[in-house]
C-alpha cells in the first residue's frame, strides 16, 4: 500500500499519478484516451523500495491488470584491487543480479536499478538502490585499461559474498593482461590495412574474445591478453585466413603475420 503509480512518466503534462490502496491496487487512465505518445509506460515506486517500470503498454489491452513485486532497496560496497593488492582506481563495473526476474513480452516489468558502478581513487565503490531478493549476491563485471577482458568486454569480480557486500568488505581482484602486438602483410610484404585479428580458433568468430583491425601501417595491438597459450585468427579480403599459435608473455616481441593468396 501507498506505492506511487505513474502512467506516462515520460510526459510533462499528461502523466497520471495514483497511489495503491491497502490491497496494493491502483487504477490509472490516460488524460486523453487514444492520444499518440500516451499509455506507453507505467512506473511504480515507493520510498525504500526499488522501482519498477512497465514498458510497451500500447501492446497490452486497456483493461489489463498489471502485477509486479517491489523489492527492498539495499546499499552494497566493495574494493577493487590488482593481483598485488594495490587499489584499481576509476574502474567501471557492470552490476549483475544472477537471480533477477526477467519476464518477457509487452507490459513486462523492469527493475529500475543501477546498472553501473565505479571505483574512486582508492579503488572503493558504493552503490545504493540495489534490489534485495533471493539468496545470490550481486556480481560485477569490471572494465579498466590494462586488465584482462573476456568476450563480453570485462572481467568478472569472482564470487562475492552478500554479507561482505552489505558491510563494504567485498574485494574484487583483477588480473592484469599482457600486450600482444604485431603486423599483418600480404605474401609480397605489403602491409594489409583493415585485416581482422581475433583471439580464438574459429576462423569466422561470432562470439569471440576481443578482436581488432590493423591500422594504416598493417599494425595491430591487444592491450590486455591473458598470459599463456594464445591463438589468433587473422583474416583479410582476398587472402587465405591464418591461424597463429603463440605464448602471451610480458615483453614479448611483436608478431609478424604474412597472409597467403586464397
Amino acid at each position: 500500500p501507498g506505492a506511487e503509480v505513474t502512467l506516462d512518466p515520460h510526459t510533462r503534462n499528461l502523466r497520471v499519478v495514483a497511489r495503491t490502496d491497502q490491497d496494493g491496487r491502483a487504477t490509472v487512465e490516460p488524460l486523453i484516451p487514444g492520444l499518440a505518445g500516451t499509455r506507453r509506460s507505467l512506473r511504480v515506486g515507493k520510498e525504500g523500495m526499488v522501482g519498477i517500470l512497465f514498458r510497451d503498454l500500447r501492446e497490452v489491452p486497456a483493461d489489463a491488470v498489471l502485477e509486479a513485486r517491489l523489492y527492498p532497496a539495499q546499499a552494497i560496497a566493495g574494493h577493487v584491487v590488482d593481483e598485488e593488492g594495490k587499489p584499481v582506481a576509476r574502474a567501471t563495473g557492470e552490476l549483475w543480479l544472477t537471480d533477477e526476474p526477467r519476464p518477457e513480452g509487452p507490459g513486462r516489468p523492469v527493475l529500475l536499478r543501477p546498472q553501473w558502478v565505479a571505483s574512486d581513487d582508492d579503488g572503493r565503490w558504493r552503490c545504493t538502490d540495489v534490489p534485495r531478493h533471493g539468496a545470490s549476491a550481486p556480481q560485477v563485471r569490471w572494465r579498466t585499461a590494462g586488465h584482462i577482458e573476456d568476450q563480453w568486454g570485462g572481467q568478472f569480480s569472482g564470487r562475492l559474498d552478500l554479507a561482505d557486500l552489505e558491510n563494504g568488505r567485498a574485494v574484487s581482484t583483477l588480473r592484469r593482461g599482457v600486450v600482444v602486438a604485431g603486423t599483418v602483410a600480404g605474401a609480397d610484404g605489403t602491409p594489409l590495412v583493415g585485416a581482422d585479428v581475433a583471439q580464438g580458433e574459429d576462423r569466422f568468430p561470432s562470439n569471440a574474445p576481443p578482436a581488432t583491425k590493423t591500422d594504416a601501417t598493417g599494425a595491430f595491438r591487444f592491450a590486455s591478453v591473458p598470459p599463456g597459450k594464445l591463438v589468433l585468427t587473422v583474416t583479410a579480403k582476398g587472402h587465405a585466413p591464418e591461424l597463429i599459435e603463440t605464448d602471451a608473455v610480458a615483453g614479448m616481441a611483436p608478431l609478424a603475420v604474412a597472409l597467403k593468396p586464397p
